[in-house]
């Protein structure tokens, strides 16, 4: 027997679905063709009489029933294509696949655009720039503090140059190579919404950080063409991305 409303197959003499609960005959009101049907099964019951029943037949039929329930839990609703139960579908959250998460599949709009990374890269200029003067105050005092001469402090700031540039070059690659490698955001790439990822949409490892490092010094030697390219590049790579193949996205 097939049901009217919701299609459940079952057993004919069922008198409501057992998926639905749609009722088959209501007040005793049949058709003249459920009638036949009943009369005939009726005919069929009464000549089975005189056969002799197979031992255990009965528990045999009840658990045929049985194994029907079960299949019948396991039913997929037939209009959802995804092959997800409809009594399940809502307690699934879908999540996305890895290669939704690839920048090599992302659209344009999902790349951190140039003005957004230079907004980053001027916030992360002024903390460095803060450091630096500290770090610069910190080796005149320690050279000559009791001098106040304008002219020994000028020949102090010559004689720290070579020191304080080394010390300026090391202090700007721990802080762009361990917090890219770390978390893939600088402060200004935090405050901006942005992170560094490779190729596969991960975080990046100190090797590439270190090669996208020495891309920046190669990006602002050709007077910051590197960086500029991002404008044009559609993926949003500047020079350093591409050495180190990491991209810019929006998080």
């Amino acid at each position: 027997m097939k049901c009217p409303k919701c299609g459940f197959i079952s057993f004919d003499d069922l008198t409501e679905c057992k998926r639905c609960g749609l009722q088959f005959f209501k007040n005793e009101r049949r058709s003249a063709k459920d009638k036949q049907m009943a009369a005939q099964g009726k005919g069929a019951l009464q000549a089975a009489d005189h056969v002799n029943r197979p031992e255990h037949i009965d528990k045999t039929i009840q658990t045929i029933k049985r194994d029907f329930d079960e299949i019948d839990k396991l039913h997929y609703d037939k209009s959802d294509d995804s092959g997800i139960r409809s009594e399940d579908a809502g307690a699934i959250t879908v999540q996305p696949s890895e290669t939704d998460c690839c920048p090599e599949n992302m659209s344009k709009n999902a790349f951190g655009g140039f003005y957004l990374r230079f907004l980053a890269y001027a916030i992360d200029s002024v903390v460095l720039g803060i450091i630096f003067m500290i770090v610069l105050c910190a080796m005149v005092l320690i050279k000559n503090p009791l001098s106040l001469n304008p002219e020994d402090i000028i020949y102090m700031l010559n004689s720290v140059a070579v020191p304080f540039f080394i010390g300026n070059t090391v202090i700007e690659a721990f802080y762009f190579v361990y917090f890219h490698a770390a978390s893939g955001q600088t402060l200004g790439k935090l405050i901006c919404g942005i992170k560094v990822v490779g190729s596969d949409g991960t975080r990046i490892g100190y090797k590439k950080a270190g090669m996208r490092f020495v891309g920046y010094i190669l990006s602002r030697t050709f007077f910051y063409l590197g960086f500029f390219w991002i404008a044009f590049d559609t993926r949003k790579q500047g020079w350093h991305d591409k050495l180190a193949k990491t991209y810019v996205v929006k998080c």
